[in-house]
């Protein structure tokens, strides 16, 4: 395999998408993009189930002083 081969293989290997290590740029983007979508779902979960729990304590304590 000479050295022009060699560039044109690479090339094309970069063409189709392959990175150094053999993954596809697609996938580790989509798996990538997956893992933050889910990751940024989980905190906004997390926070809002905060804000619900402290404004349903405020509630009950509210009611209580009423009583």
């Amino acid at each position: 395999m000479n050295f022009g081969n060699l560039i044109y293989s690479q090339f094309d290997l970069r063409r189709k998408g392959l990175n150094e290590f053999g993954v596809y740029h697609e996938d580790f983007l989509s798996l990538l993009s997956t893992f933050l979508s889910r990751l940024c779902n989980y905190r906004h979960h997390r926070q809002t189930k905060v804000y619900y729990k402290k404004k349903h304590q405020n509630l009950i304590a509210n009611v209580q002083e009423q009583l």
